[in-house]
Order: C-alpha cells, then structure tokens, then sequence
C-alpha cells in the first residue's frame, strides 16, 4: 500500500517539476521578448548584417559553455513553415527537444520534404508526424496568388499541389505500412493566429486508441 502511495507521489511530483520547468521557459521567453531591441543594439551602432551575426555567434558561444547533446530518441517529427512568428518547439511544448524538425515555406509536401519524413519515421523511428499549415496568414501562400509567384515557381507550384501532397505523403509505402499497422500517426492540420491552436483537418492512423482531446481542452 505504502508503495502504491509513493509512486502515485512520484507521478505527482514529476508531473508539478515538469510544469514548472515549461512555466520557467515561457517566462524566460517573454523577458527575452520585452527586451528584443537589446538583442541588436549595441551603443547606437548600425545594425548591419555582420553586427547581427556577430552577435549571434556571442550567443552561441554562451550556449555552448553548457551544451549537452541528448542521447534522447526523437518522438515526433513537426513540419511546418519557416515563418519567424512562432515557434514549432512552443507550439507543442518541446522544452526538452525531443522532437525533429522540417521547416520549408508554405509547409510544401514537396518530393524532398516527402523523403524528409521519410528518413525520419525510417532513420529516426518517430511515431507521430505533424504537419503544421496556417494557411490564413501564410506569407508564401499570398505570394503564390500574386505577381511575385514568377520570382519563386516551384513554391507557388507546390501550395496548389498541397492536397494531393498530402495523399501521395500517406501513400509512401513504408509509411502507410507503419499507418495500417497502428504505429505511426500522420496529422495534417491548422494553427489557428488569434489563439494558437492546432486544429486537426486530417488524420492517417489505423490503431484503436483515441488521440482525440475535445475542443474544450
């Protein structure tokens, strides 16, 4: 029984210290925020491009003094554009960055992005991927309907093709083996601007287990 006690306690205290942590990251995302002019400046100097990176690579140089690189195995792979305003770790809460990446513009299933989840699922063993669209306020995607779609033909090319991207991504025959036989999930959904939900538009996964959370969560 005591047991029983202490592994409920466990959980319990694993479950307040994971929070925290993600609570703390947050918190130190909007000090950086409310602070990003800090972040170029540097005694009223130009901002040019070698100031920018220079300071960039100062920053790595201080990641560095603690970098520890993860024996951990990725568990999901997210595939979406390569939009500056939000975060594909934030969007999921991957503090502990256990998750693969792809970003491409407009979130284009293109044949190289196709391979590229391929060599992840096969390569890295991932189980759920994600494909993050945002259609409403996709920056490639105005372009693409614009003059300036001349200037990037195989980007504009792609978005019109993004439906039947979709089918042939989960077509891919080693893909749709891992689908039919119930491990691996492949989601293709939107993020919402004003609230920052991930609304599902299309599911591939044949297991018999639930992923559905409500709308209300």
């Amino acid at each position: 029984m005591a047991c029983k006690k202490c592994e409920k306690g466990k959980k319990i205290l694993d479950r307040g210290l994971y929070r925290t942590g993600e609570f703390l990251h947050r918190v130190a995302e909007r000090f950086q925020e409310s602070q990003c002019s800090f972040h170029w400046d540097d005694e009223g100097k130009e901002v040019t491009p070698a100031h920018i990176f220079k300071r960039m690579l100062l920053r790595n140089r201080r990641f560095s003094k603690s970098w520890i690189l993860t024996e951990k195995k990725a568990s999901a792979l997210l595939v979406g554009c390569m939009d500056y305003r939000f975060s594909l770790q934030d969007v999921f809460g991957d503090t502990r960055h256990l998750y693969d990446f792809i970003r491409v513009p407009g979130v284009v299933l293109s044949d190289e992005v196709r391979e590229g989840i391929l060599l992840s699922v096969k390569g890295h063993g991932v189980s759920v991927v994600i494909v993050i669209e945002h259609t409403d306020w996709c920056a490639m995607q105005e372009t693409s309907k614009s003059e300036e779609a001349s200037s990037y033909p195989l980007l504009s090319k792609a978005i019109g093709e993004q439906d039947a991207n979709w089918n042939k991504l989960i077509s891919v025959p080693y893909l749709k083996e891992k689908i039919d036989e119930g491990k691996l999930l492949i989601v293709r959904g939107e993020l919402e601007k004003i609230t920052g939900r991930y609304k599902v538009k299309e599911v591939a996964y044949k297991g018999e287990d639930d992923w559905d959370i409500g709308e209300d969560k």
